[in-house]
């Protein structure tokens, strides 16, 4: 091969490359756009209940519902949930709901830890990693989603006291 030869299809490989990682950018960006509608309205997906038994998403709003997105091992989850479970008598007229995708064994040993398991209305679910990303794109642990009647009222990304969900109720 020649030297512009080479040059040619080196600059051929780079644009394609280039071309393949703007589509993924678009695509990625869609995604999150149409994840920002789904938000809006809480739409239906699988849960299961620490018991094993199955439930779904719809079935948790009843009223006002704190959806918690969480992960075991993410200190900002863990001191969240204690600073809220320390609070949880200010909760009592909401249902807070910790979803994970964690196996369920390590979400009942997190629910131990924090004693959640003897607080009425708070309740931990298992969703599936597919489920998760189809409803609420690319997670930040933590996350809470606040929810009236399954109409969205309030995100909050990242770690947040009981009083600021409490504001946002």
């Amino acid at each position: 091969m020649t030297r512009t030869t080479l040059k040619k299809f080196a600059l051929l490989s780079l644009s394609g490359i280039i071309v393949f990682l703007l589509s993924i950018l678009i695509q990625k960006i869609s995604h999150e756009s149409e994840v920002e509608s789904l938000r809006q309205s809480l739409e239906d997906f699988p849960l299961i209940e620490s018991d094993g038994s199955q439930t779904s998403s719809t079935a948790l709003c009843n009223g006002t519902t704190v959806l918690i997105l969480f992960n075991s091992t993410c200190e900002h989850c863990q001191a969240e949930i204690k600073d809220i479970s320390e609070h949880h008598v200010l909760f009592k007229e909401t249902a807070v709901a910790l979803i994970s995708t964690e196996p369920l064994e390590v979400i009942n040993a997190f629910a131990s830890d924090f004693k959640l398991d003897n607080l009425g209305h708070f309740k931990c679910y298992h969703v599936s990693s597919d489920d998760l990303y189809k409803h609420f794109g690319t997670v930040a642990y933590p996350e809470i989603y606040i929810y009236k009647n399954l109409q969205l009222t309030s995100h909050l990304k990242g770690e947040a006291k009981a009083e600021l969900i409490l504001e946002n109720l």
